[in-house]
């Protein structure tokens, strides 16, 4: 999956588990393990960062401190590998042990998009639903966080896909593309959202700062 789905699953899969999410976390987590892309001349890309054991050996400390109230973002950090990564190509869950499984779908195939873009809508309308999405508060700020990486997620993908050739030139020729430019159109919609949230943040920042200057 690109950035958008594995951010927005995150937040469906964890939001079952709690009501008071830290939802920037939350989609940050959805992302992480892809940051061995980042290290692609050191790190196979779906090894040791997309291993389920070792994930979880990782948050074991979480579990110890903050018990149950760690689970939503365990789910949110492992459902990158057994939910995105199932459906796009194929992973290997247990790294560096047992098999490697997935449907096998293409990175920019119909079904992946089609996957990406309704959770996408779910996200829009339980944010909208939980008040959260328009609303002046001055967490909202730390949206921030998913954002930059959702912003900058193109010219990674970009050099990544040139070094290795990946989806048919599919950044080479993002214009031309149907497929890749309903994928940029998902990416803006959502960084759209977060952007939303960010100014709703600050709003809310300057609203208290003057409240105080009284």
């Amino acid at each position: 999956m690109f950035f958008l789905g594995h951010m927005v699953w995150a937040y469906l899969f964890s939001r079952p588990l709690s009501n008071h999410l830290n939802i920037h976390l939350i989609m940050l987590l959805g992302i992480l393990p892809d940051i061995d892309i980042l290290f692609n001349s050191i790190i196979i890309h779906r090894s040791i960062t997309h291993s389920i054991p070792i994930l979880t050996l990782t948050f074991i400390p979480f579990f110890i401190k903050y018990r149950y109230r760690a689970l939503p973002y365990y789910i949110a950090l492992t459902q990158h590998i057994f939910f995105g990564d199932l459906i796009v190509g194929k992973t290997q869950l247990l790294w560096p042990f047992g098999p490697t499984i997935g449907l096998g779908f293409k990175l920019t195939s119909i079904e992946s998009i089609f996957i990406e873009g309704l959770g996408l809508v779910v996200f829009i309308i339980l944010l909208i639903k939980d008040k959260a999405l328009f609303s002046l508060e001055k967490r909202n700020i730390l949206m921030i966080i998913p954002l930059i990486p959702l912003l900058i997620f193109p010219l990674t993908f970009t050099a990544y896909s040139i070094e290795h050739s990946l989806v048919n030139n599919f950044a080479k020729n993002i214009v031309k593309d149907d497929i890749a430019s309903l994928v940029s159109i998902l990416h803006i919609l959502l960084a759209i959202v977060l952007i939303i949230m960010v100014s709703n943040g600050i709003r809310a920042h300057i609203k208290v700062s003057k409240y105080r200057e009284k």
